[in-house]
C-alpha cells in the first residue's frame, strides 16, 4: 500500500462565498428574469484607430464575440443567464457613428466591466483580472484587440463562445480554472491519481470521461513522470476531441463542440491540485456559482423556453460631465475642540490651489459652478448662472470666492441640504444639457442627521461627498452618493490631500501624482530628493510651507542647476527627467509640510490605483461567515507593478476613533493573495480596536510607495526574453493552430505572473473604500480564525521497517503551519483525521477516524510560526489481504475549536 500526496488545500471558515463590490460600475450589472443588464464594454481610449472602417470593424467584433459568449454563459449557467443588454463604449475622438449610437455617458474605460485593450498582458487571449478569493468578483475583464478582430487569433484558443463565457465565470461568480501548468509548483500540470495508480492531467471530474495522450512538442508519446518522481512540463495531456467530456474551465476543452458546462458536485474531484480546488475548499465550480446572490435562494431558476440570447447594443461616447463644487464655510474640529484649531484652512488652501490648475489647464471639462455654505446661508459664484464655461469663469475671482475662513466660523452644524437644493435648482434651470458631477464638502454635523435630503435628478446629477471631522459622519450623505452612483469620503483627520483622490476621479483625464508628502520638525538644513520620470513632470508643484517665519527653500533640478523657488509654491511648468533636490532650512526651526506633485505627460501610460474589499455586494461583510479583506491593484497600462509597499489605514465613522492599519502583500499564497506578481495586493484584517461595535462601517485610505525605487523607465518583456521563459506573444502572422494542441499557446498563468514591472519612480498614491462588518467584536476582542494548512504532502512510507508494529505503517507528513488568527499568530496544536471514503472526510471529516496520541510516532508536532514547515510521523492501519486507500485531513486548532483544513490521500 503507497500513499501518495493531493496537493489539495480546503478552509472550515470560507465554505460560503458571495459576490463582492468592486467599485461603482460591478453593482450595476443585474440579473433579472434569467436576463443581465448593465454590461459595459470600454475600448481603450488611447488606441489609434483613425480609419472609421476599422472603427466599424473593432465594433462588430465586439458585438460578435459578445453574442457568442452569451449563448455560452446561458449553456454554462444551464439556461439560468445570458446577455440582454450590452454597452460598447467607444473612444472620444472615434469618428464613427452607427444604429444605437448615443453621445454623453456615465459610463467609461476605468469603470467598465470588460475592457478592450490595445494588446493583452501575456498573450492574446482573454483573460479575467482575478478579484481575490474564491466568490469574490474580478476586477474586470481584458480582450486583447486581435481577438476580437482577428478569427485566425480566436481560433488558436478555442471556440469564441465558450472561451468568453469561461473568463465571465471567473469575472462574475469569482471561480478559478480547471487545469494545472507545466512547471508550477501550487499548481502543477499534473498528480498521481493513487486509486488507479496513474498520474493524471490536473483537472477537475472523474477521469474516465477525459480521454487522450501524454506527449512532447514533436508529437510522440513521452512519461510526464522523470526518473526522480517529478514532473516533466515537456510532457504534456493531448486530448481527444471525439470521446473527452470534461468542462469548460479545462484549457483545451473550449475547442470541443459538446463540452458547455462545467463540474458539480456529482462529478467533481476536490482533492486535485486546482487553483479553483485550493481557493474554493475544494467546491465545485458550479456550487460557488451557485452561491452567487445572482442565483441563491432560488434567483433566476432554468429557463427551458429557449430565449433568444442574443443581447441588444448601444454604441456610447463618454463625456465628461459637468463639475460642481459645493463647499462648506466652516472650521470643522480636530481633538482639540471647538475654536482651538481651524483645520478647513489648510484643506481648502490645498483644493484651490488644485482648482486653479484644473481652470488653466487644457481639459476636456465643460463648464464648472461653485458655491459655498453654512448654517442657513447658500451662495454661488455667478449667482444668475453658476453653471459657466470654463473659458468664461475669471479665475483670480472664481478663487476668491473660495472660502476664505478668516473669521474662523466655528458653527455647531451646518447645512448641506440648502446647498444641495439651490445647486439642483442651477443645474434644472442651467441651458447646460449634459451630465453633472456634485463634488459636495463638509467640515462638520449637518443638522438633519437621518436620511432626508433633497429630490435628485438622478439621470443627470451624481453626487460625491466628502467629510471632514472627528465627531461620527452623516449616514444620509452615504446613502446620497450611493443613490446618485458617486463616491463617500470620511476623513476625521483633515489630511489636505486626500481631497484630491474623489475629485480628481471624477476627470480621469486630469491626474495630479504626489511624489513627495511630508511633515518634519525642523532643527538642521535638510534635503530631500524626488525623482521625475519619463512619464510626468508637467505643472510639477515644489510647497514647503513653514510654522515659523525665516524659512528657505533652494531648489535644484535633475541637472544639477538651481530653480528660483518661491513660498509657499513654486510651479515648474516642463520639469527634467531625473532626480530632484529640495533643501529647506528656519533659522526660527519649528515644522516644515512638504508637497511635492506632478502631472502627466500626454499619451503615457499612468499607474492606476483600485480598491475593494470581500464584502458581499451590498457593502457588508458579516465575521461570524467570513474574513474581511482588502485588496489593491496597481497596473501601469494593463501592466502589473511589483515590489510596492501597500498600507491600508482604516478606522470607524465614530468620533476620535483609533486608526488602525495593515500592510498588503503580493505572495501569491492564497492567503489570502491568489497570484504572486500580478499587481493585486491583499491582506486579511485582524484587528478591528476598541471601537468597533457588532456593526460598524469602516473607511479605508490606501498608500502606495516603493520601497526601494528603481530609476530605470519600466519596459515589456521582450519576445526573445519571453521565449526564455516560455511565454508566447501572438501577432496577426500566426496561423492557424489546432486548439487542442498543449504546445499551441502557453497557459496563463500559474502560481506567478510574468512580465510584472517594477515602478519606475517613488510615488505616494492613494485610494480609497468603506465596508460594514457585521457580528463585530462589540466590547469582546475580535478572535479571527486560523489561516489554512498549505502545502500538505506524504513525504515517506514504511511498512517492513523494524519500528512497524503489527498490522500498521508509519506515513510521515509535511505541510506548512497556518496562522492562528489567519496569517497572525501559532496554532495551539493539530488534528488528523482519515477515512477510505472522500465523500466522507470532505463533507464531514469529524465523523472519520482522529489519530491518537499514542499512534504519534515520536509525538505530536509543536506548532511553527506561520509558514514554517511542520513534519510528522503517524501510524495508519495495515490490511492484509487488500491493498488500502486512506483519505487525510490535517486541521490546525486556534484554542477554541475553529479549524484550518487541509486534504491528502
Amino acid at each position: 500500500m503507497e500513499l501518495f500526496p493531493m496537493l489539495h488545500s480546503r478552509s472550515w471558515l470560507f465554505a460560503a462565498s458571495v459576490a463582492a463590490l468592486l467599485h461603482s460600475c460591478a453593482a450595476e450589472v443585474v440579473l433579472e428574469n434569467n436576463r443581465y443588464s448593465g454590461i459595459v464594454v470600454a475600448i481603450d481610449p488611447n488606441g489609434i484607430l483613425p480609419i472609421p472602417e476599422e472603427q466599424e470593424q473593432v465594433i462588430d467584433g465586439i458585438k460578435d464575440v459578445m453574442t457568442k459568449a452569451s449563448e455560452a454563459v446561458f449553456e454554462a449557467t444551464n439556461h439560468r443567464a445570458y446577455f440582454s443588454d450590452v454597452k460598447i463604449v467607444i473612444p472620444e475622438d472615434w469618428s464613427v457613428q452607427t444604429d444605437n449610437y448615443t453621445s454623453g455617458s456615465f459610463e467609461s474605460w476605468r469603470l467598465s466591466d470588460i475592457r478592450i485593450v490595445n494588446e493583452g498582458r501575456h498573450n492574446s487571449a482573454p483573460m479575467t483580472i482575478p478579484g481575490g478569493g474564491c466568490g469574490i468578483p474580478g476586477a474586470n475583464m481584458e480582450v486583447p484587440l486581435d481577438y476580437v478582430t482577428e478569427q485566425v487569433v480566436q481560433a488558436m484558443y478555442g471556440e469564441t463562445g465558450r472561451v468568453m463565457a469561461a473568463e465571465w465565470l471567473k469575472y462574475r461568480y469569482g471561480v478559478y480554472e480547471e487545469h494545472g501548468y507545466p512547471g508550477d509548483s501550487l499548481y502543477p500540470h499534473a498528480y498521481l491519481d493513487v486509486s488507479s495508480n496513474q498520474t493524471r492531467p490536473t483537472g477537475c471530474t472523474n477521469h474516465e470521461v477525459l480521454e487522450g495522450t501524454w506527449k512532447n512538442s514533436n508529437g510522440q508519446p513521452c512519461d510526464v513522470t522523470t526518473e526522480d518522481g517529478g514532473l516533466d512540463p515537456g510532457c504534456r495531456f493531448t486530448i481527444d476531441d471525439t470521446t473527452s467530456d470534461y468542462s469548460i474551465m479545462y484549457i483545451t476543452h473550449t475547442s470541443i463542440p459538446g463540452v458547455t458546462h462545467v463540474c458539480d458536485a456529482a462529478t467533481h474531484d476536490p482533492a486535485i491540485p486546482t487553483r479553483h480546488n485550493i481557493l474554493c475548499n475544494g467546491k465545485s465550480i458550479w456550487d460557488i456559482i451557485m452561491q452567487h446572490a445572482d442565483f441563491a435562494d432560488g434567483n433566476n431558476p432554468a429557463d427551458e423556453s429557449k430565449p433568444d440570447t442574443t443581447p441588444s447594443f448601444t454604441i456610447a461616447m463618454p463625456s465628461q460631465p459637468a463639475l460642481y463644487l459645493i463647499i462648506d464655510d466652516n472650521c470643522g474640529q480636530k481633538a482639540g475642540g471647538e475654536g482651538t484649531e481651524c483645520p478647513a484652512k489648510a484643506v481648502y488652501t490645498h483644493l484651490k490651489e488644485t482648482v486653479r490648475t484644473l481652470l488653466t489647464s487644457s481639459t476636456t471639462l465643460p463648464r464648472m459652478a461653485l458655491r459655498k455654505y453654512f448654517y442657513g446661508f447658500s451662495g454661488a459664484f455667478n449667482n444668475k448662472d453658476p453653471l459657466l464655461p470654463l473659458d468664461e469663469i475669471d479665475v483670480d475671482n472664481f478663487m476668491d470666492f473660495f472660502p476664505t475662513l478668516e473669521l474662523e466660523r466655528h458653527d455647531n452644524i451646518t447645512s448641506p441640504e440648502l446647498a444641495l437644493t439651490k445647486a439642483l435648482d442651477d443645474i434644472a434651470t442651467s441651458d447646460f444639457e449634459g451630465q453633472v458631477d456634485i463634488f459636495l464638502v463638509q467640515m462638520i454635523y449637518t443638522e438633519e442627521d437621518g436620511t432626508e435630503y433633497p429630490e435628485l435628478l438622478l439621470e443627470e446629477v451624481s453626487v460625491t461627498g466628502v467629510l471632514y471631522g472627528d465627531t461620527g459622519y452623516n449616514p444620509w450623505m452615504q446613502e446620497l452618493t450611493q443613490q446618485t452612483q458617486g463616491k463617500f469620503f470620511f476623513d476625521p483627520n483633515h489630511d489636505v490631500s486626500d481631497v484630491d483622490v474623489p475629485l480628481l476621479d471624477l476627470i480621469p483625464e486630469f491626474q495630479i501624482i504626489t511624489l513627495l508628502q511630508v511633515d518634519t520638525l525642523l532643527d538642521t538644513e535638510m534635503v530631500f530628493e524626488v525623482y521625475v520620470d519619463s512619464g510626468i513632470g508637467i505643472d510639477t508643484t515644489f510647497t514647503v510651507e513653514f510654522t515659523e517665519s525665516g524659512g528657505e527653500v533652494t531648489l535644484t533640478d535633475s541637472i544639477g542647476t538651481d530653480v528660483p523657488a518661491e513660498l509657499p509654491s513654486t510651479v515648474v511648468p516642463d520639469a527634467v527627467e531625473g532626480k530632484w533636490s529640495l533643501t529647506i532650512k528656519n533659522t526660527n526651526n519649528g515644522m516644515a509640510s512638504i508637497y511635492v506633485t506632478s502631472r502627466p505627460r500626454p499619451d503615457t501610460d499612468q499607474i492606476e490605483v483600485k480598491t475593494w474589499t470581500s464584502a458581499s455586494s451590498n457593502g457588508e461583510v458579516d465575521l461570524s461567515a467570513k474574513g474581511l479583506v482588502f485588496y489593491v491593484s496597481v497596473t501601469q497600462g494593463n501592466i502589473a507593478i511589483r515590489d510596492l509597499e501597500v498600507t491600508v489605514r482604516y478606522y470607524p465613522g465614530v468620533g476620535a476613533a483609533t486608526h488602525l492599519s495593515v500592510t498588503l502583500l503580493d505572495d501569491g499564497l492564497g492567503n489570502p493573495d491568489v497570484q504572486k506578481n500580478d499587481g493585486i495586493y491583499s491582506a486579511y484584517v485582524t484587528d478591528f480596536g476598541s471601537d468597533a461595535d457588532e456593526k460598524t462601517i469602516f473607511f479605508a485610505d490606501v498608500s502606495v510607495t516603493v520601497a526601494s525605487p528603481p530609476l530605470s523607465p519600466p519596459q515589456r518583456i521582450q519576445l526573445e526574453e519571453a521565449n526564455e521563459k516560455n511565454i508566447m506573444y501572438l501577432t496577426n502572422d500566426y496561423t492557424k493552430i489546432l486548439p487542442q494542441d498543449p504546445f499551441a499557446v502557453e497557459p496563463c498563468c500559474g502560481s506567478v505572473a510574468p512580465d510584472a514591472i517594477p515602478v519606475a519612480v517613488s510615488r505616494g498614491l492613494k485610494g480609497a473604500t468603506s465596508v460594514v462588518i457585521l457580528n463585530g467584536p462589540g466590547n469582546n476582542p475580535y478572535d479571527p480564525p486560523p489561516s489554512q494548512v498549505t502545502g500538505a504532502a506524504v513525504s515517506n512510507t514504511d511498512q517492513d521497517g523494524p519500528l512497524i508494529q503489527a498490522g500498521t505503517v508509519l506515513v510521515s507528513l509535511s505541510w506548512k503551519a497556518p496562522g492562528k488568527d489567519f496569517t497572525a499568530g501559532t496554532v495551539t496544536g493539530y488534528e488528523i483525521w482519515y477515512s477510505e471514503s472522500k465523500t466522507q472526510i470532505v463533507n464531514d471529516f469529524t465523523s472519520c477516524t482522529l489519530i491518537q496520541d499514542d499512534e504519534y510516532e515520536g509525538g505530536k508536532p509543536v506548532p511553527g510560526a506561520y509558514g514554517s514547515e511542520q513534519t510528522v510521523t503517524i501510524r495508519l492501519p495495515k490490511k492484509v489481504e487488500e491493498d488500502a486507500q486512506y483519505y487525510l485531513v490535517v486541521v490546525g486548532l486556534d484554542g477554541v475549536q475553529r479549524v484550518s483544513e487541509f486534504y491528502l490521500k
